[in-house]
This record gives structure tokens, C-alpha cells and sequence, in this order.
């Protein structure tokens, strides 16, 4: 098995400015600028590279977010993960990292999500 090398799938904005995690709401839309995540809401980031024997943390700004499930996408290059997770109370909201820690291995400012 591979090391850990944990990364959050990318977006790209249509601006091309920069780009945003791949994440979906519960309603199965893509988390936009338009289109900001909610408190308490559960979204699914895309995430790569993980260790599935390893524990696995993610933080979205300074706060942890609760891991409600990880399944492997079926057909997708280099096992590509759907992560369930809810978002943590943050504060103000914004645009805000989201970072893993697997197998201690820890991304860092990785691809951020706008919460409301």
C-alpha cells in the first residue's frame, strides 16, 4: 500500500481565480460562491490519497468536523473518496480551509469551502 499523501479535490471557479474544494450539500449541489454550505449542514468533500487502515481527521477552518462516512467512488483515478462530514460551528463563516490528517500526514492550507 501507498503512504498517506491525503489532498481535497479542487473546483474551479469561473473566474479562474482560485479554486474551491469539491464538495456538495446535501442536496446534492456543488458548494459555490453562490452557493455557500450551512452549520450543521452535511457535505461530501472528494477527497485522494488516503491510508484506509490510518485514522483520519478533518478540519474545516480551526474546527474538527464530524466524519459521518468515507466511501471509495467506483471508477475513479487514484481512489478518489467520498467524505460525509458536518460542518462545525465556525464562528463568521466565510471562505475557509478544509485539511486532513491521515496517517500522520497533514495537508495544509488546502482547498477551501465557503460556509455561511
Amino acid at each position: 500500500m501507498a503512504p498517506a499523501n491525503p489532498s481535497v479535490k479542487v473546483q474551479v471557479r469561473p473566474d479562474l481565480t482560485t479554486g474551491l474544494a469539491d464538495a456538495r450539500r446535501s442536496d446534492g449541489s456543488l458548494v459555490r460562491d453562490d452557493n455557500p454550505a450551512a452549520y450543521s449542514e452535511l457535505v461530501t468533500v472528494f477527497v485522494s490519497g488516503l491510508d484506509a487502515s490510518a485514522s483520519l481527521q478533518v478540519q474545516i477552518g480551526d474546527n474538527e468536523a464530524e466524519i459521518v462516512s468515507a466511501t471509495s467512488v467506483a471508477g475513479t483515478e487514484g481512489g478518489v473518496t467520498a467524505l460525509a462530514v458536518r460542518v462545525p460551528n465556525v464562528c463568521c463563516g466565510g471562505l475557509l480551509p478544509v485539511n486532513l490528517s491521515n496517517a500522520g500526514v497533514r495537508t495544509v492550507n488546502a482547498a477551501p469551502i465557503l460556509v455561511r
